[in-house]
């Protein structure tokens, strides 16, 4: 797993839209959509501008992954994918990540407050079952020895 600042890469989205986007069930059951839309998901709008993050996850694929993928973000027409809140094993445990911000709306922003008590029933519930094995992509990718030619966008400043 990779936590990204969204400042300086194409997730800012300060030169083209940015799309964030939720699946509904389970843990944004409850919060009331704006659009009447068939979709299981929907777009994030301006209900969410209170918890909308400034990091982003990567290590999840879109197309591999989207069973254990409840919200993420595209930039421009459908490039730079990447995660707002996921699930998946690591080990023998399991686990549940956001970058959304929780801390400082939750009580005062109804958003963040459903979202908190969804996601803490979620982890309580037999649906929290993660199909992603992160434990297992990392230690293969540690294991292998090389890594892909394709240089990533550094992670710290001092690597900028």
């Amino acid at each position: 797993m990779d936590i990204r600042s969204r400042e300086k890469y194409p997730w800012e989205g300060d030169w083209v839209s940015n799309y964030n986007w939720l699946k509904h069930e389970p843990l944004f059951d409850r919060i009331p959509r704006t659009s009447d839309s068939p979709l299981a998901g929907d777009l994030m709008d301006f209900q969410y501008y209170r918890v909308i993050p400034n990091q982003v996850f990567l290590g999840w694929s879109h197309e591999r992954d989207f069973d254990d993928i409840f919200a993420g973000m595209v930039v421009g027409w459908v490039h730079s994918p990447a995660t707002l809140m996921a699930q998946c094993r690591w080990g023998q445990g399991r686990l549940l990540a956001t970058t959304l911000k929780m801390e400082s709306p939750f009580g005062d922003d109804p958003v963040a407050s459903l979202l908190m008590q969804n996601m803490i029933a979620y982890l309580f519930s037999p649906q929290f079952q993660p199909k992603k094995d992160l434990h297992a992509v990392s230690a293969r990718e540690s294991g292998s020895g090389s890594r892909s030619s394709e240089k990533s966008p550094p992670h710290t400043p001092a690597e900028r």
